[in-house]
């Protein structure tokens, strides 16, 4: 009866330290993944600057939803893609992205950012000038980058009134 008490005495003691051993995950670090996001968030300004729409979606997770301002939201990979090569098609775009925030929480991050910049219609028409606000949360992904998940945004600069 000895023996049979101490095999699951010690087989109840190595279950326990097993459970001990998965529960200790490497610590997550908050300032590793706020510096991650202010990468993706250059990454993001590079590819409008440089006209790379693969760039951009590269960045874009594929439950991705954009909130645009005045208009219904739209998500969805394919649908994303399709409007933002659109855009990329049709414009040439000089953007400056200040970041004002950055949290971080868990496998979710949102930073709160100012676009600043023109987007140059690339059949030579006027330039349209932006100042913007953009409200970003990003998903962890599994291989611990980040992506944007959803985007809001709309314009610091209030609609023109007539005269």
């Amino acid at each position: 009866m000895v023996i049979p008490l101490v095999f699951l005495l010690c087989f109840a003691f190595s279950c326990q330290q097993q459970v001990e051993e998965v529960a200790e995950e490497p610590a997550v670090s908050v300032e590793a993944d706020v510096q991650a996001i202010k990468s993706l968030i250059n990454e993001c300004s590079r590819a409008w600057n440089e006209g790379d729409y693969e760039g951009f979606m590269a960045i874009i997770d594929e439950e991705a939803m954009f909130l645009p301002p005045n208009a219904l939201p739209f998500g969805g990979i394919e649908t994303i893609r399709s409007i933002y090569k659109t855009e990329f098609g049709s414009f040439d775009f000089d953007v400056s992205i200040t970041t004002e925030e950055i949290h971080v929480s868990g496998d979710l991050a949102f930073s709160l950012d100012v676009w600043k910049g023109s987007m140059k219609p690339k059949d030579g028409s006027e330039p349209i000038i932006f100042d913007n606000k953009n409200l970003v949360i990003y998903k962890r992904q599994v291989d611990g980058s980040w992506k944007t998940l959803r985007a809001m945004y709309s314009s610091n600069t209030p609609p023109a009134t007539e005269q």
